[in-house]
């Protein structure tokens, strides 16, 4: 009977251990600090060249501007770094956060010189724990929307108030701003543009979890959620698009890419039917994830164009 006991301790420690080093190891793949570069996403495929050929194009046209680096203290003390790139006489100043271990020039390689030739000031952020700035977790939007927040007032507190301030995300950054939109702002935010964002940290993990590694959201993601909670201190039902834009009265732009199967269209489709003032939706039909700009740029500009003429004027 001794004997018996002390083998079942022995298995249940040993299961223990190795359930520790899941956690462990997944926390690290799914949270932890790493960059990423075209080549790893999948940059040998031909829409991606063309994505390699519009950062070329847009660190062409950075050279040629007047940038300054900024940064600002996070709530929780990291040191977070941005671009200022400022335009004459701007309209207002757009915020742009990038997406999941990406980078701003990366994800917004495009849209850099087209705000900027249309007279838009332009902060390009590096998000926590990935490029300059300080941080070791993604936390999927919980922490990085107070940044969104942080941005934002510094961004105000710089201008004086005095001019209009965007937010636009992608992925991560389209979460980021979505979650930040019921949070207090400055008077001066009058708008928030998301570009493939997803739900809910438990919504995208859940979905990922299940397409790459077969993963049931009930109950492996609720036990990751509570790992999180202890190794990150943050949940993934800690914050929702769902409500935030259900909440808030800021006007909001959303797109998506028809074919991206990372973060599901169907996503933006909720928050579409979620939102409190969504001045429009802009589904790019055959683009994938974080590739609507590159894939219809055309369609890309009239949208966001026409929304930025009817919130600002």
């Amino acid at each position: 009977m001794k004997k018996a006991m002390k083998i079942c301790l022995i298995v249940l420690a040993v299961l223990l251990v190795v359930f520790t080093a899941v956690i462990l190891f997944f926390f690290q793949f799914t949270h932890g600090r790493k960059e990423m570069d075209l080549e790893s996403m999948g940059g040998n495929g031909s829409v991606w060249q063309n994505y390699i050929q519009s950062i070329d194009a847009c660190n062409a046209w950075l050279a040629e501007r007047e940038t300054e680096e900024v940064s600002i203290t996070s709530f929780d003390g990291l040191q977070l770094y941005g671009t200022y790139i400022p335009a004459e006489e701007a309209k207002a100043c757009m915020i742009l956060m990038h997406g999941y271990r990406s980078t701003g020039i990366q994800d917004f390689s495009g849209l850099i010189p087209f705000y900027g030739d249309n007279g838009y000031s332009i902060l390009l952020i590096d998000q926590r724990a990935c490029g300059r700035s300080e941080g070791k977790c993604i936390s999927f939007g919980v922490n990085e929307r107070i940044d969104a927040q942080s941005w934002a007032e510094y961004m105000d507190g710089r201008l004086e108030g005095k001019m209009p301030i965007i937010l636009h995300g992608l992925s991560l950054g389209g979460a980021t701003v979505m979650m930040a939109a019921d949070l207090p702002m400055p008077a001066s935010v009058r708008g928030i543009i998301s570009d493939c964002g997803f739900t809910s940290p438990y919504d995208i993990i859940a979905h990922c979890g299940k397409a790459w590694f077969h993963i049931p959201a009930f109950p492996m993601v609720d036990i990751l959620s509570g790992a999180t909670e202890l190794l990150g201190g943050f949940g993934y039902r800690d914050c929702t698009t769902l409500d935030t834009l259900a909440e808030s009265d800021l006007p909001i732009l959303l797109i998506h890419g028809g074919k991206d199967d990372f973060v599901p269209t169907y996503m933006t489709e909720e928050n579409y039917a979620a939102a409190k003032n969504c001045k429009g939706k802009l589904i790019v039909p055959e683009a994938g994830h974080a590739l609507s700009y590159i894939t219809d740029p055309d369609a890309y500009r009239q949208a966001v164009t026409i929304y930025l003429e009817e919130i600002l004027t």
